[in-house]
């Protein structure tokens, strides 16, 4: 219940910032293209968030990210655009 939880804080704080796709604790940020993908990532990167190099992978939350890490995740994705 509460890594359900947690999932739905962030998948509705990144829904705003592109697409975002969740099952359970599995999730994938999609970017308009690759490039800029790309760039989304080395940006998140160099603010400690480590997420899957690529769109076409997953990424995964567990009960280790907090609302704090989940937070600072959001806030990043925002600070992008």
């Amino acid at each position: 219940e509460e890594l359900e939880r947690r999932g739905g804080r962030l998948e509705a704080g990144l829904s705003d910032h592109g697409r975002f796709a969740r099952v359970g604790a599995m999730a994938t940020l999609f970017a308009a293209d690759a490039e800029h993908y790309a760039a989304l990532f080395r940006h998140l990167l160099d603010r400690g968030i480590y997420v899957a190099p690529s769109q076409y992978e997953a990424m995964f939350l567990s009960l280790a990210h907090g609302d704090e890490e989940i937070d600072r995740t959001i806030e990043a994705v925002a600070d992008f655009e």
